[in-house]
């Protein structure tokens, strides 16, 4: 099975070089990290500061501050296939990560494959050894240009051709060119779930209207641009939300398929058992009868199929046993699901509300919240609040946080990532997530019906004969003719009218 060389670049500026800078220091928590090899981590260039403010550092030794939209620093992740590093005998293993290491550093001490480097840092506690790496993009006239080492599809699949150059003396090869297949950090998980999705449109991508607007066409065509530039803001927040909803369906059906293979496991494994204590039971029963019936002739024989009738005994306890065992691991099966449907399962938002300092009372399934002058004002059943109008106010945990803090206890500029946080301190990380995950979904769902609904919509809106595009000027001249001896028309003075339905 081939080996590859597998290299991760990610144009970063602002503050994404601080958060990454603070993954590879280890500064915040990393999911997929193991603390107790967190020792083995180690810095290969740069020093203790932080990422950011070595990359800051170089640039102002080349021109000082950059311009607003300029790459700042490219992060490259140097890895390998897992199947490279795989020694059983520790020398030969650490012989491997020594050679990768050389490997990788001499790649990013080239200046050919990005400028000048600002730090790197070899990771140990992850499943597989691999080295992040920030360089600045200065190229050899002493600018900032990322676009000298990569500007184009082409100079992307050569700086992959440089570091499998470097990689080639270790046995490791070059990945598929213009491959499909994509490559999300695990780190990147965590992030695309806690995104905030934000709908927002750059107001300087919006094209300024012309000073004088003098035919239709004319403002058809401007309209148009405006409605490009919109689009084009909507993109990335689109691409966020389709993120997370696949990714919340992914882990999802992992889980419900871990349930099923488990619990079919344990099924498979009680019926085997079961079938041997029987059949052990009973052969122990028939040679016990046989012994009493022949215990006068084969009195020297006795003794040996004691013996056996002993052994089978010792083999049917050892079954009892392993079926002892296969229950705990059954136990522990459930119990894990338990962990898997509270992680992707919103909090009740009754016990929100209690964590939260309210006590309710209950109305049959409801949960009934009364206000000073013990009026209803809110009303919760199931995973939704209701006020006293009975009108909907929350569909999950973290919409009701928002709104209590909002609306009820006056908490002026109470943000989304505040209310996420109070979630992980009163319920955990676990249960946190499942409640961010069930927001995310609600927000993707929403938003899809939103956007079907505006298709139908305009689906139904078509111009007035007047208007047909398909009838040409021959047409518009005929209506107008008619119109003028008729004494009128719709478009007279101006005016354009619009009618709905087929």
């Amino acid at each position: 099975m081939p080996k590859y060389a597998i290299l991760g670049i990610h144009k970063q500026k602002g503050g994404s070089i601080t958060l990454s800078g603070r993954h590879n220091d280890r500064t915040q928590p990393v999911p997929n990290a193991d603390p107790e090899r967190a020792h083995l981590n180690r810095v290969l260039a740069g020093d203790d500061r932080p990422t950011r403010e070595l990359v800051t550092e170089i640039i102002k030794q080349h021109g000082g501050k950059p311009r607003k939209d300029s790459v700042e620093a490219v992060e490259y992740l140097c890895e390998a296939s897992p199947q490279f590093f795989n020694e059983k005998d520790p020398q030969k293993y650490q012989e491997k990560v020594d050679a990768f290491v050389e490997q990788a550093m001499k790649f990013l001490q080239d200046e050919r494959s990005g400028g000048k480097l600002a730090k790197a840092v070899l990771h140990m506690d992850e499943h597989t050894p691999h080295i992040h790496a920030h360089k600045v993009p200065i190229d050899p006239a002493g600018n900032l240009n990322n676009k000298h080492y990569l500007g184009g599809r082409d100079k992307w699949e050569g700086m992959h051709d440089l570091y499998a150059e470097y990689m080639k003396p270790l046995g490791l090869e070059r990945g598929e060119r213009r491959s499909r297949a994509t490559h999300v950090r695990i780190e990147d998980f965590y992030k695309s779930i806690d995104a905030p999705v934000r709908l927002e449109v750059d107001h300087d991508e919006i094209p300024d209207p012309p000073k004088v607007i003098l035919t239709e066409e004319a403002r058809r065509k401007y309209k148009d641009k405006v409605i490009r530039a919109v689009l084009k803001g909507l993109e990335e927040p689109h691409k966020i939300m389709r993120d997370q909803a696949m990714l919340a369906r992914h882990e999802r059906g992992q889980r419900e398929e871990a349930e099923r293979k488990a619990e079919e496991r344990v099924q498979a494994t009680e019926r085997a058992a079961k079938e041997r204590v029987a059949e052990v039971e009973r052969l122990a029963d028939d040679r016990f009868k046989n012994l009493l019936r022949s215990a006068q002739q084969l009195v020297d024989d006795n003794r040996g199929l004691r013996r056996e009738n002993h052994d089978l005994l010792t083999e049917r306890n050892e079954l009892h046993e392993s079926v002892m065992k296969l229950r705990l691991e059954k136990q522990e099966f459930e119990l894990e699901a338990k962990q898997y449907r509270e992680r992707l399962s919103d909090i009740p938002m009754h016990e929100v509300m209690e964590r939260m300092g309210y006590k309710a009372e209950r109305q049959g399934e409801a949960h009934v919240y009364r206000d000073t002058r013990g009026q209803v004002a809110i009303r919760i059943e199931g995973q939704k609040a209701e006020d006293y109008h009975r009108l909907e106010t929350s569909r999950n945990s973290l919409d009701l946080i928002l709104r209590m803090r909002r609306h009820y206890q006056g908490v002026e500029g109470f943000t989304e990532a505040q209310a996420i946080e109070f979630l992980r301190e009163e319920f955990g990380d676990g249960r946190a997530a499942g409640a961010v995950m069930a927001h995310r979904e609600q927000t993707v769902l929403e938003f899809f019906e939103r956007s079907r609904e505006e298709r139908e919509r305009n689906r139904f809106l078509v111009p007035q004969r007047g208007d047909d595009p398909w009838r040409g000027s021959q047409g518009r001249a005929e209506d107008q003719g008619r119109g003028s001896r008729g004494g009128g028309s719709d478009d007279q003075g101006g005016g354009r009218s619009y009618r709905g339905g087929r």
